[in-house]
């Protein structure tokens, strides 16, 4: 008797619930939560494409800085091995001259 009564008072919460009819939307709602926690969480695919991004301008921020050390290091090299270069800079920057030399200056006359 009391199995009888039992079964239809499960059926009919089945089935105002509808946890019997929808095991597919659960399904369906279970992968759409996943998929979501894989893409927005604090690991997740947007994370990851953001930290890849940043690593890529970093490398190209870094290369250009090893670029520019060479460069530099050559130019120093440079300095040291080649005395008219370095003359040429200490008369241009730093108005240097040669004992005896006589410096003359010219005025722009179109200012």
């Amino acid at each position: 008797m009391k199995q009888r009564l039992i079964l239809p008072i499960v059926k009919l919460f089945d089935r105002l619930l509808g946890i019997a009819q929808r095991p597919r939307t659960w399904l369906v709602g279970g992968v759409i939560v996943f998929v979501a926690w894989l893409i927005f969480s604090r690991y997740g695919l947007l994370t990851r494409l953001k930290l890849e991004h940043n690593d890529t301008a970093l490398d190209a921020a870094i290369a250009e800085k090893r670029r520019m050390l060479d460069s530099l290091r050559q130019y120093a090299a440079r300095l040291e091995r080649d005395t008219l270069l370095l003359e040429q800079l200490a008369r241009e920057r730093y108005g240097m001259i040669r004992p005896g030399e006589i410096v003359l200056v010219v005025a722009d006359s179109s200012k």
